[in-house]
């Protein structure tokens, strides 16, 4: 005997078939902004209040600057929310991407402009209370072989009356792959500065987030 209009829509119901396929599946993944940075040495920009840059600093009073030789850390992902000179929390989490980019211009000297950006998980260290960070211009460092991108541009900006004027140039940023982190780890995108007279700045804004989700 064949069903009604109305049992078979019951029935429907009653299976799930009315809920949005979207909203059957859960929801296992987030796109995350860091909200921190640290310094040359790994100590975390504000301290226990971090008042660095986050990941997505896309305004002009947000901007970071950045001088030759001194290179700093974004925080993409970390386990531990104020880092400090305890224990990190114990946990683990999934990273499996990261979209976006950081773009550098405003150059306040004409000269021949280099920089590096590479992405690393960093450890954090309980007795020092620092991260244990890296210059990814140094041979040294870029030798490493844990780098989930690395990447490196020079220009030669020439003498103008105004070098300030010049356009910048960009670094478009991915992981090779998805990778966990533990507790006291932190996923970092660090970027290095040089130039040929190895004075004034430039300006660097980021633009990029994370996807995270919990580890199986």
């Amino acid at each position: 005997m064949a069903k009604s209009k109305s049992a078979r829509r019951r029935a429907r119901m009653a299976g799930g078939a009315s809920i949005p396929y979207a909203r059957m599946r859960p929801n296992l993944a987030n796109w995350i902004v860091g909200g921190s940075a640290t310094d040359n040495t790994g100590s975390v920009i504000g301290g226990a209040s971090p008042t660095g840059p986050s990941t997505w600093s896309c305004t002009p009073a947000n901007a970071q600057t950045i001088v030759p030789s001194t290179p700093f850390s974004y925080q993409a992902v970390t386990i531990v929310a104020a880092p400090n000179t305890t224990t990190p929390t114990i946990g683990r989490i999934k990273v499996d991407e990261v979209k976006g980019h950081i773009y550098v211009c405003d150059f306040t000297n004409a000269s021949e402009h280099a920089f590096a950006v590479g992405i690393y998980v960093s450890e954090f260290n309980s007795n020092s209370g620092k991260w244990d960070v890296r210059d990814p211009m140094i041979t040294s460092d870029a030798a490493r072989d844990d780098y989930f991108f690395l990447e490196a541009q020079a220009w030669d900006f020439p003498i103008t009356t105004n070098a300030t004027a010049q356009s910048g140039f960009r670094f478009d940023l991915k992981l090779s792959n998805p990778l966990i982190l533990g507790g006291g780890q932190a996923l970092h995108v660090t970027v290095s500065y040089r130039n040929a007279a190895n004075t004034g700045s430039a300006t660097c804004y980021s633009m990029f987030r994370s996807r995270v989700g919990p580890v199986a």
